[in-house]
C-alpha cells in the first residue's frame, strides 16, 4: 500500500507540473511588430518568440522591442520557420539564450554566428536545419548541447568557442558533409555518440590533449594542430640527418624524447620507436621511396 501511495504521490506532483507549465504558457503576454513575435517578461525584458515574414530573409535580431530589452530566443520560437536565411545577433547585446529548438527544422537557415553575449545554447537548438553551412562560436560558450545541430546535413564549417568544455550527445550526429573541426586544449568532454555518422570528419587537435585521445579511441581521423612534423623528432622544424641522429640516441638510451616528439619519431606508425623508424627515415632522406607521409603534418 505504501509503494502505490509513493507512486501515486510522484504521478499527481507530474500532472501537476505539467498543469502549471502549461498554464504558465497560456497566461504569457505576446506582442507583434512587424515581423517580429514577442514574448513579453513584465520586467520590461523580452524574448523573440517568431518571425512572420512571407519571403526568405536576412534577419537582425534588435535590441529593444518597445521599451523591453530582448535577452533570449524562446523555446521552440522559430521550430519549422522557412523564411529565415540568416540571423544577426550583434545588435542584441542584451540576449543571451538560445532556447530549446529555438531554430529547429529552419529549412532555408544557412549561416548563424553567435555572439559573446550568447553564454547558453539549450538542446536541439538548430536540429535538422538541413541547409546550415556555417556556424561561428565566439565567447562564453562552454557547452554544444544534446542534438545542437542534429541532422544538419549540409553544414560544413563550424568554429567553436575557445572557452569550450564538453560537446554532449549527438551535438554533431549526422551532420555528413561536416568534414573539418577544430578542437581545442579546453576540451574536457566528449559523448561516445557525438560525431555518429559523421563518416567524411577529420578533427583538429592537439597532441596529447582530451581531444587528441578522444580521436585516436573512436577512430576518427585527425591533423595534429601543433605543426610538428613525421619524422621531426628534435623539433627544429625540419626533417633532417639530426632526427635519425635523436632516434639512434633515444634506442640507445643516450638521450631520452618525449611527449610529440617521441610521436614524431615513430616514422612507420607501429606505436614503438626503434631502430626502424631511424633506418625509414635514413631512406626517405636518401629520396628512396617510403610507404609513410614523412616531412608531413602528423595525422591519423
Amino acid at each position: 500500500m505504501k509503494k502505490k501511495l509513493i507512486i501515486t504521490a510522484s504521478v499527481i506532483l507530474s500532472l501537476i507540473i505539467l498543469i502549471m507549465s502549461a498554464l504558465s504558457a497560456s497566461a504569457a503576454v505576446y506582442a507583434q511588430d512587424g515581423k517580429f513575435k514577442y514574448q513579453l517578461f513584465g520586467d520590461n525584458t523580452a524574448a523573440w518568440a517568431g518571425y512572420t515574414g512571407e519571403t526568405v530573409d536576412d534577419v537582425t535580431v534588435p535590441r529593444y522591442y518597445d521599451n523591453s530589452k530582448i535577452i533570449s530566443v524562446a523555446n521552440f520560437a522559430l521550430e519549422n520557420n522557412s523564411k529565415i536565411r540568416s540571423v544577426d545577433f550583434m545588435e542584441a547585446p542584451d540576449l543571451s539564450k538560445i532556447g530549446m529548438y529555438a531554430f529547429s527544422g529552419c529549412s532555408s537557415l544557412e549561416s548563424i554566428l553567435i555572439p559573446d553575449s550568447i553564454s547558453f545554447v539549450d538542446i536541439s537548438a538548430f536540429r535538422g536545419c538541413t541547409a546550415l553551412t556555417d556556424v561561428v562560436f565566439y565567447g562564453n560558450n562552454n557547452s554544444v548541447p544534446v542534438e545542437c545541430f542534429y541532422n544538419c546535413t549540409s553544414l560544413k564549417n563550424v568554429r567553436l568557442s575557445a572557452f569550450l568544455k564538453s560537446i554532449q550527445s549527438h551535438a554533431f550526429a549526422g551532420c555528413t558533409s561536416l568534414e573539418y573541426l577544430e578542437l581545442l586544449d579546453t576540451v574536457q568532454y566528449i559523448a561516445p555518440n557525438a560525431f555518429k555518422d559523421d563518416h567524411n570528419l577529420t578533427l583538429g587537435v592537439y597532441y596529447g590533449t582530451y581531444a587528441h585521445q578522444y580521436a585516436m579511441d573512436n577512430n576518427i581521423a585527425y591533423v595534429l594542430l601543433d605543426g610538428v612534423k613525421l619524422g621531426d623528432a628534435d623539433g627544429d622544424g625540419a626533417v633532417t640527418i639530426n632526427d635519425v641522429t635523436s632516434i639512434q640516441q633515444h634506442v640507445a638510451d643516450m638521450k631520452y624524447l618525449e611527449g610529440i616528439y617521441l610521436y614524431a619519431a615513430d616514422v612507420n606508425r607501429d606505436g614503438v620507436t626503434n631502430i626502424s623508424d631511424a633506418t625509414d627515415l635514413q631512406r626517405f632522406l636518401a629520396e628512396y621511396e617510403v610507404e609513410y607521409p614523412i616531412d608531413s603534418v602528423i595525422t591519423q
